[in-house]
This record gives C-alpha cells, structure tokens and sequence, in this order.
C-alpha cells in the first residue's frame, strides 16, 4: 500500500517546506500517470516514531517525486540511504561491509539522528570504513548539512513590556526529572550526581529514576511551581541542548541548571541570562547557595526571566522534522539534487560535529562532588 503523507506538492518557502494547496491531489495525478519516481531514498533503522508509517512513503519535493522506504535490500540500488537511529536492529558488519563494498560513488549516504553519539553507537561504521561513510549530517548540531536543534531563541523587532513577576509565581525552587537510569557507555551518573546535589539543597526527583512520576496536565502544573530545573544532558557532546533546557525556558517558565554542553554553546543558542551554568562553580556547595540565594531574592530571580522581553524561545517541530515526513525529505532534496550535478560532499562523523565532540563527564562531575 503506497502511504499518502500528503496529496500537495512541497515548495520551500524560506527555510521550510510547506504544501502548497494550490495543487491538491498532485501526488494522486502523477500515480494515475504511472510516473516512476525520480529518485529513491532508503531509511535504515528504525526509530520509536516510524512503526506506525506504512511505506512506501512519496514526497513531491518542487516536482520532484521522491519514494520513500525502509527496505534494506533495495539499499544497493537506491539513490539516498538514509542511516537513523534503530540502525542496530538491521545492521551487522557484514551489512555495513556489503553496502560500502556494492555501493554506487553517486549514491549519498546521510547520518540522521537527534541523539547523542555516545547514546547512538549503532550510527557508527565499521573501524575500516569509519570517517569515509558519510556524505552529509541531519543531526541537532547547528553546523549539520541540515541541522535540526532542539529548539533556539527568536528575538522580537522590538522589546516588549514585561509584567509578570516570576517570583511571585513560582513556590517550589528546583526539580529534577529523569526516566533513563540505564546507563549507556561514555554516559556519567546522573542519579548520583542529584543525589550528592541533594546533601545541600532540597530537589524534587520526578520520573523513573526519582520519586514521584507524574504525567500530562499533573506533570505540567507540578513543574510549572518550580522556580529552577536540573537540565542535566547524558551525554557532554557539542551542541547536544536537549528539550530538557527548551522545555524549560517554552513550557514551564523554568531557569535550566545546565550541565552537557560547553558555556559557548548554550551562551551560543540560549536566550541571554536565562540560565545557570554549573561548571562556573567549584564546588555543588556553593553552587547550592547561589541557586537559594537567587530563589529567595525577587529582583535577582526575575532577572532571569528579563529575556521574555526581547524574544520567545521555540522547540524543534518534532512532527514535521522527523525523517519519515515529506518535510524532511525536501529539505533532503536539495542536497541530492546538487550532488546530481556533480557537487561532492563529504561527513566525517568522528569529527568534531559529532563522534570527536564528546568529552568525559564523569570526571567532571566527579570533580564537582569530591570524589577522587
């Protein structure tokens, strides 16, 4: 069964794609036409979101038709693979070697992910074939061939007045929420960083990994009392800002107690004084009374939600940004067409965008709590 994601054609518009509803039911016109699609892109791997998506999946990208499948075995034949994440359920080195070695030099190969490389090690090739298997990168890192954040800060033409009193709003100091307690190699030990966070001040655990799980409406008001959140990222890997820190700043008018990426990259995509980093801090002791002197003072804490006049923050459209949207696949489309014309591109994923931009985060927090 052909899968419909949309009957319009796709035309950018900006930076985005988006039907244009002038031509309504073109896909359906071209199939009573019998027109074969002009390129085709394989998806291997198989993420959470994709097992409903009933392929092949057809994309009208500029007029451009493009078909859409997840079948390994039309991998060798295909204009486009496209690796993402769930790669280890289909994948051995021997697939990895057979599809290097049978490989067509005008075929492109592309990373896809919203996960941390140390999270995502099913992405990586073979040793032999590491850092010459990629043409182009559709990951969170805002220097991808097609980057994809988290989220990022949108500033307004101009301030806008501002009278709410956070402090006011806001009865509880901080939280944390977590739901992944397994650890997976190159992550650090959340948990018991919180919990050695916990000897000097009081943090309420939410999810799995903590004391109360709550969910939709509950979740949302709970969170939304807090002044202050532990935006803990798992991984410390460039640019990986999570929906933990935008979720923060969007939906709970939180202040993110950030720790994953470096200074430069939050300072890089956060709004300006809109949270706490806490390498800054030799020690949790003194990080713990900063974060109570700061909830406990009203000037001092509004100061952090001054931001809120001169922009808004925005999370990552996560339905239209996954790789199985027609959205996507556009966005796709304009590597594809200029790699036709001869344009070359290489990826290397254990450079610093991805792979190589990984730091130990043990070591650090370890550093942070005593522990030698």
């Amino acid at each position: 069964m052909r899968t419909y994601e949309t009957s319009y054609l796709w035309e950018k518009v900006g930076n985005n794609y988006t039907p244009a509803k002038t031509v309504k039911n073109t896909l359906h016109t071209l199939f009573r036409a019998k027109r074969k699609p002009d390129v085709h892109v394989v998806i291997v791997g198989r993420g959470r979101y994709q097992i409903s998506i009933d392929y092949p999946l057809w994309c009208n990208c500029n007029g451009t038709l493009y078909e859409v499948s997840n079948n390994t075995a039309d991998v060798v034949e295909a204009d486009m693979v496209v690796y993402t994440t769930g790669t280890t359920r289909f994948m051995t080195i021997n697939q990895w070697q057979d599809f290097h070695n049978k490989r067509n030099l005008s075929q492109l190969w592309v990373l896809h992910t919203n996960e941390s490389p140390q999270t995502c090690v099913s992405l990586r090739p073979p040793e032999d074939i590491r850092g010459v298997t990629f043409n182009l990168s559709f990951i969170y890192h805002t220097e991808s061939d097609i980057p994809t954040p988290y989220g990022w800060f949108q500033k307004f033409n101009s301030p806008k007045d501002e009278d709410v009193n956070w402090f006011s709003i806001k009865t509880k100091l901080i939280m944390w929420t977590s739901s992944h307690c397994s650890l997976s190699s190159g992550q650090y030990k959340r948990r018991d960083f919180v919990l050695s966070f916990k000897r000097y001040l009081d943090i309420s655990m939410f999810g799995a990994c903590g004391d109360y799980e709550l969910r939709g409406d509950e979740y949302l008001q709970t969170s939304s009392e807090y002044k202050f959140v532990l935006a803990l990222e798992n991984s410390c890997c460039s640019q990986y800002i999570t929906e933990k820190f935008w979720d923060a700043l969007t939906i709970y008018n939180q202040v993110p107690v950030v720790y994953g990426a470096t200074r430069e990259e939050y300072e890089k995509v956060a709004p300006p004084n809109s949270f706490i980093f806490i390498q800054d801090f030799s020690s949790l002791e003194s990080l713990s009374k900063t974060i109570q002197e700061i909830g406990s003072n009203e000037e001092k804490y509004n100061r952090y939600h001054s931001w809120r006049r001169l922009g808004y923050t925005e999370k990552q459209h996560k339905g239209k940004d996954r790789i199985y949207r027609c959205h996507s696949i556009c966005r796709l489309s304009e590597h594809e067409g200029r790699a036709k014309r001869g344009e070359k591109f290489h990826f290397n994923e254990t450079g610093e965008l991805y792979y190589g931009g990984c730091r130990n985060c043990q070591g650090e927090v370890d550093a942070l709590t005593g522990i030698e």
